[in-house]
């Protein structure tokens, strides 16, 4: 019976091309070849990213309030009845949905599947004619790669969003993970689709402003813009850097002081927000954000 089932799941196992969808989890081995999804990434999928949010919302309603700190932010806006993500994933219930990641991450945060990246991709409808296209790279935080963070920004017209993981459920970013989605994931993504590779953007949210730092200081001339949200702003360059916070967020005196010290940067703090104001205040964000790239 074992043997049998085992055919029909191999029979069965998915297989895609990036051109397929416009939403698409794409799986690479060390050498920057597509695979197939992981086994275990695959049956993990009777889990959806809803589910897991549930959950959180269960334990964070019963369990001792962390001490202080993003963890205590993140834990409390769990524990309340509409909280902001389940109200981001009843606004994105109808969009297309994709394998997610952040179970595997889990995998490989304990020593499996090390030489497996991963990165979610939007594309949107794309006319032959139409102009080369804008491309926002989203750098996630700690607890991992989540597809709503793909669709946070497929409002914006003429954009691809990639959103690359870790290996880890950590989200912080090393000089090679930004080398690997200038050399491997964008020229991936040109083959199928017009770029125009002088308007990238890179956006880190949380643990991801690590990414952004380590960007602004070995990998500046790859990017046209740089944002920090609710993250902790260091490294600086003469180009266009944007901070976002909220200003009861635990990383607030750090983003007002380099503020402070780079008056060329834009920056947008919203007075009442902690550390969610990326989901809270959704919709200016955006707006603002998208006259600044």
């Amino acid at each position: 019976m074992g043997a049998l089932c085992l055919f029909f799941l191999v029979l069965f196992y998915p297989s895609k091309k990036i051109s397929e969808t416009s939403h698409e989890s794409i799986f690479l081995n060390e050498s920057g070849t597509r695979v197939e999804e992981p086994l275990p990434s695959y049956l993990l999928n009777f889990i959806t990213e809803g589910d897991v949010v549930c959950i959180l919302k269960f334990y964070s309603s019963v369990l001792p309030l962390p001490a202080g700190g993003v963890i205590a932010d993140e834990w409390n806006e769990m524990g309340k009845k509409n909280n902001v993500f389940t109200k981001e994933y009843d606004a994105s219930t109808e969009k297309p949905c994709v394998s997610q990641v952040s179970p595997f991450q889990l995998f490989q945060d304990v020593g499996f599947y090390k030489d497996i990246s991963h990165f979610y991709c939007y594309i949107p409808k794309h006319l032959p004619n139409a102009k080369p296209m804008r491309v926002i790279v989203f750098l996630h935080g700690y607890m991992g790669n989540f597809q709503f963070y793909l669709n946070y920004f497929t409002s914006l017209e003429n954009t691809v969003v990639i959103a690359p993981s870790t290996n880890d459920l950590n989200g912080k970013w090393k000089a090679e993970d930004i080398k690997k989605i200038i050399k491997v994931y964008l020229p991936m993504i040109a083959e199928q689709v017009k770029l125009n590779m002088n308007d990238i953007h890179l956006v880190g949210l949380s643990n991801g402003g690590s990414g952004v730092n380590v960007a602004l200081s070995k990998f500046s001339n790859s990017f046209k813009s740089f944002t920090f949200i609710s993250a902790y702003p260091e490294a600086y360059h003469v180009k266009r850097v944007n901070v976002i916070c909220g200003m009861k967020d635990s990383f607030a005196q750090q983003n007002k002081r380099y503020a402070r010290e780079h008056p060329l940067v834009n920056r947008l703090f919203f007075e009442d927000e902690r550390h969610f104001a990326f989901l809270n205040k959704k919709a200016e964000l955006l707006s603002w954000l998208n006259t600044k790239f």
